[in-house]
């Protein structure tokens, strides 16, 4: 059947959304406008660019123009389609918990090999500012056995978190723990893992100010290290012997970061590791 020449085809709203689109997203705005299709007309990648030429009907093409105004007024796409991929699952998110960063992939890899390579495997890890969930429920998919207590004082961004974690069957063994940092513990752990607030608010580019929740991005202090300053001193009562503390922290933050484990943890392993633009990414301390 022969599409109506008047009418606006998937190929049209796709150039449409890449020109509204460039001013936002200049790098990435035919990416961008891609996903927000998909998202209004339901379609994988492969099926949209398998019908370019296919017409859409005047209420998803004002669906998807609704879309581009909120992208192009600076919301950002993933609370927008409510979807972020990460660590190759996809996951729930909205404005109650940040939007999760590639950066927080290299503190769930090694986290993972770590608990691997320590036989730890089966034990239990504390996930400490969990914000949506990404790292508890990407360690507790990645290893079976794994129990995980993942932590928040923010109840919304905890009832983000249960999405995710209902999404992928988790309920059993992710438990979520309400309360300010190691205080919810009632066990020691295998690990504690942690992605708390590390920024300098100054520093935060004001987009992320506007659109992601200030209880995610504040706490930091002066330096972006007071909740961690607050954390590593709780840590040793929490931990198990042999087990192993892993930050995600701020790109410059390797000294501060070191000095304050090193105060902790006296006779510690510590170190700092680069992430691939050779920035201090993950502080980790094998006891």
């Amino acid at each position: 059947m022969t599409a109506d020449p008047k009418s606006l085809t998937v190929a049209m709203l796709l150039a449409e959304g890449q020109l509204v689109l460039r001013a936002v997203a200049p790098e990435a705005a035919r990416l961008e406008a891609e996903a927000l299709l998909r998202h209004v007309l339901g379609q994988s990648r492969a099926t949209l660019y398998a019908n370019l030429s296919e017409p859409v009907d005047e209420a998803q093409a004002a669906s998807y123009r609704d879309l581009l105004g909120r992208r192009h007024a600076g919301e950002p796409i993933a609370y927008i389609t409510r979807h972020k991929e990460f660590y190759g699952h996809d996951f729930y998110v909205d404005k109650n918990a940040l939007i999760p960063r590639p950066e927080t992939e290299q503190l769930v890899e090694l986290s993972i090999a770590l608990l691997r390579d320590k036989g730890m495997a089966a034990g239990v890890v504390a996930d400490v500012g969990t914000g949506s969930g990404i790292i508890a429920v990407s360690l507790a998919l990645a290893l079976p056995d794994l129990r995980v207590w993942a932590i928040d004082n923010s109840l919304p961004a905890l009832f983000v978190a249960r999405a995710n974690m209902t999404t992928y069957k988790l309920i059993d063994r992710v438990r979520r723990l309400p309360g300010d940092l190691l205080a919810p513990l009632t066990e020691p752990m295998d690990a504690i893992v942690a992605n708390l607030p590390y920024t300098i608010i100054a520093e935060v580019d004001p987009s992320v100010m506007l659109s992601e929740p200030w209880v995610a991005l504040n706490g930091g202090g002066d330096d972006g290290f007071d909740l961690y300053r607050r954390m590593l001193a709780d840590a040793p009562a929490h931990l198990k012997p042999g087990g192993f503390v892993a930050c995600e922290i701020g790109y410059n933050q390797g000294q501060v970061a070191k000095a304050v484990a090193r105060s902790h943890f006296p006779t510690a392993k510590i170190e700092v590791q680069q992430d691939l633009a050779g920035l201090d990414r993950i502080l980790l301390i094998e006891t």
